[in-house]
């Protein structure tokens, strides 16, 4: 898959800079914002290909910062949730939230990798058919 740009949001600085840097070895361009107002920040510098959410940033539910901002901002950007709760209310609750797959922490990271990649690659398909053109 060609490389894509990422948003890591992920309060955990550590993890966060271990997902990130995974993710440069794959040629992909990474950002990381590890709160809430960070995401903002981030979004408003510009639009990424992928976003990878935790589950739990602080005193935020990742999932419901996403549904937050799914209308806006983060309209047509697929995203990626990474959490340690593998329920199945979590995954309904991300489901309805829109987010496209429920990474399980500890991250396996060639999972990472092909959920990125799969998550790229339907957002370029969604961008050509957005602008009229068809997927070769």
């Amino acid at each position: 898959m060609e490389p894509c740009s990422v948003l890591v949001v992920e309060d955990d600085v550590d993890c966060a800079e271990v997902i990130a840097e995974a993710l440069r070895t794959c040629g992909h361009e990474v950002a990381v914002a590890s709160s809430a107002e960070g995401i903002h920040a981030e979004l408003a510098r510009g639009r990424p290909d992928v976003v990878l959410v935790d589950g739990h940033l602080g005193p935020v539910d990742g999932i419901q910062l996403v549904q937050d901002l799914r209308d806006g901002p983060l309209k047509g950007v697929p995203v990626l949730l990474a959490t340690g709760r593998s329920r199945v209310e979590v995954a309904r609750a991300a489901r309805s939230a829109g987010i496209e797959r429920v990474l399980v922490k500890p991250l396996d990271l060639a999972l990472l990798f092909d959920a990125v990649d799969a998550a790229a690659g339907k957002a370029r398909v969604r961008a050509l058919r957005m602008a009229g053109g068809r997927p070769v």
